[in-house]
C-alpha cells in the first residue's frame, strides 16, 4: 500500500494557504507571503502525486525504467504568469 500522509500534509498546506490569502490586502506584505506558500504549496502536491501515480503505475510495467519514461510536468510559476498574460493580452483583441 501506498503511503499518502505527506500528500495529504501538501493538501491541507494549499488549502490552507488559499483560505489565508483570501483574507489578505492584495499587494501587502502577508499577501505576498501567503501567494509564495501557495504557489509552492500546489508545486509541491503537483510533484507528489506524479511521484505516488509514478510508484503505482510501476506495478503495471515489465520493468521499472520503463515506468520512469513516464513524463513528468514540470511547472514554473513565472512562465505561468506570463501564459495567463498573453492569454488576457489575446482575449482583448
Amino acid at each position: 500500500m501506498i503511503n499518502t500522509e505527506y500528500l495529504e500534509r501538501c493538501i491541507l498546506t494549499l488549502e490552507k494557504s488559499y483560505s489565508m490569502i483570501k483574507s489578505a490586502e492584495e499587494g501587502s506584505i502577508d499577501y505576498e507571503m501567503y501567494r509564495n506558500s501557495l504557489v509552492k504549496s500546489f508545486e509541491m502536491t503537483l510533484e507528489q502525486s506524479g511521484k505516488l501515480l509514478r510508484k503505482h503505475l510501476t506495478l503495471f510495467f515489465a520493468s521499472k525504467k520503463e515506468a520512469d519514461k513516464l513524463i513528468s510536468v514540470e511547472v514554473d510559476a513565472d512562465e505561468a504568469e506570463v501564459d495567463t498574460e498573453v492569454k488576457a493580452d489575446d482575449e482583448s483583441m
